[in-house]
């Protein structure tokens, strides 16, 4: 079931999505996005560079908040844009990562959600932050089964039928 454009206001909560990270989660997100950087998985090197421990890349950063924005609004939203995306702190093996977010501008002409997102370690430790623009159904196009959809060429959306 997927959020609609009515079912949002400013100041709702997104997320919040978790995850733990082990190296073993560690060694597996930077063999998925091919950033060997041992950095990212040997804690002495990454100690020897100033860090307090091996850490993620910003490939997590990033997947990580379009997990929750997914999470936050189902298979029927579009995530249009991850933007001004800036690591601030570590998130490093053994810390639980989690996603949260808030609603800042709904603009319901457009179906277009605004987002402030972060990540945080614990509660007052945020890692990353991030904007996002989404788009979601509306009640009507979701009750008929149709979705908008943005053809690639940049021309006029088209209503697909589900």
């Amino acid at each position: 079931m997927s959020r609609t454009i009515e079912d949002v206001s400013v100041g709702d909560p997104v997320g919040p999505v978790s995850i733990g990270l082990s190296i073993q989660r560690l060694v597996m997100i930077a063999a998925a996005n091919r950033d060997f950087a041992p950095t990212h998985h040997d804690a002495a090197v990454a100690r020897a560079t100033g860090a307090d421990g091996a850490y993620t890349n910003m490939m997590f950063v990033m997947a990580m908040m379009e997990r929750a924005v997914q999470a936050w609004g189902g298979s029927a939203s579009r995530l249009r844009a991850l933007s001004s995306v800036r690591m601030v702190a570590f998130n490093r093996a053994g810390d639980t990562v989690t996603c949260r977010g808030t609603v800042t501008a709904v603009d319901t002409e457009t179906r277009e959600v605004s987002l402030e997102l972060w990540l945080e370690t614990e509660p007052d430790r945020r890692t990353a932050t991030a904007a996002a623009r989404v788009t979601l159904p509306s009640a009507a196009s979701a009750f008929r089964g149709e979705e908008r959809t943005s053809r690639q060429d940049g021309s006029k959306p088209a209503i697909r039928r589900r």
